[in-house]
């Protein structure tokens, strides 16, 4: 086929937020040891997936396939410019 397209319209990030900790240890030598752990705090929730897919054929006509999961996002959220 020619002309093949693919266009990102909107990208989304999740975003998972850790807090740092450090722990400090001194040992009976004399030296100090650091520990450093990483805590969630809290995560973005991902809703699910809508994909459109544009297909032009040979004949000039243009075929359109929605995926939605869960099918729900369809009706909650609505396509610009189309």
């Amino acid at each position: 086929m020619k002309n093949k397209q693919i266009e990102k319209i909107k990208e989304i990030a999740l975003f998972r937020y850790y807090q740092q900790q450090t722990d400090v240890y001194y040992n009976s030598g004399g030296t100090i040891d650091y520990d450093t752990s990483y805590n969630k705090i809290s995560e973005d929730d991902l809703e699910g997936i809508r994909v459109r897919v544009h297909l032009e054929l040979p004949s000039g006509n243009t075929f359109m396939r929605e995926i939605c999961e869960p099918e729900s996002i369809a009706k909650k959220y609505a396509w610009k410019g189309y």
